[in-house]
């Protein structure tokens, strides 16, 4: 109905007016709703051109909806720039669950070390290729998990349950001389019960 659209342009011309009135006062936007809680509505630009991540980064330094949508989950009170590095985290964790694929293209692209985790079946492959048993595992993920502050495979149960009741084998290297003027070889081998 025509009517309808001359309503809507009358809101929307009037909502960029209470938006114009709040900047120049450097104000948010804040309304209660019906359930009492407050919401703070953030200004962020639509354009086809925020695909590139130039126009992207430029759009955010101009008009900083960054830093409103941070703001407007920690809330008003003293503490907010406080709580704003913890929001942060929230907010990227949750992207991270939800745009799993392409929160790690976004980390690489932006030059920060990021990996997935190992599952059962890759961890076993890993022990295999490079010839390891169960407690030298424990220890390399341990260093590893001291070192990028995550753990980068699954826990040792699910390693084990994928094995079953087979036994793991054993490694061990022998010295190895021909004759007294030879010289030493070490051969590496596995075993298994």
């Amino acid at each position: 109905d025509k009517n309808d659209i001359i309503l809507v342009l009358k809101y929307q011309n009037l909502l960029k007016d209470v938006v114009s009135v709040l900047q120049n006062f450097n104000q948010p936007l804040l309304m209660v709703n019906w359930n009492g809680r407050n919401s703070n509505l953030v200004q962020i630009p639509a354009s086809a051109s925020l695909l590139c991540h130039k126009s992207f980064k430029k759009s955010d330094y101009r008009k900083q909806w960054m830093d409103d949508i941070l703001s407007s989950l920690c809330g008003t009170g003293k503490d907010t720039e406080a709580n704003k590095a913890t929001r942060a985290q929230r907010f990227s964790q949750l992207l991270a669950e939800n745009y799993e694929e392409e929160f790690l293209v976004a980390a690489g692209d932006a030059g920060l070390d990021f990996f997935g985790q190992f599952d059962a079946v890759e961890t076993a492959a890993l022990m295999s290729d490079v010839g390891i048993n169960l407690s030298q595992l424990r220890i390399l993920l341990r260093i590893l998990r001291h070192r990028f502050g995550a753990n980068i495979a699954e826990p040792e149960k699910k390693v084990r349950e994928l094995g079953g009741e087979t036994v793991p084998p054993m490694f061990g290297e022998y010295i190895y001389q021909h004759d007294s003027n030879s010289k030493s070889e070490e051969i590496l081998y596995w075993f298994q019960d």
